[in-house]
């Protein structure tokens, strides 16, 4: 992490703070390939969200 973030993530190339205001979500989930899997905006949205994300890897 940067320093001086005080241990926030910052999105230096402004890529996923623009999907996150799109879709007005507190959290996105970023495969390793960098695609966005989904948006969440709630904490109870964002387990759904990994939940469906890993029934499809053990598909």
């Amino acid at each position: 992490m940067p320093e001086g973030s005080g241990g926030a993530v910052v999105d230096v190339d402004e890529v996923y703070l623009p999907l996150l205001r799109e879709a007005r979500a507190r959290f996105l989930l970023v495969r390793p390939d960098h695609h966005v899997y989904g948006a969440a905006r709630t904490s109870r949205e964002l387990a759904k969200l990994v939940d469906r994300f890993r029934s499809g890897l053990l598909a």
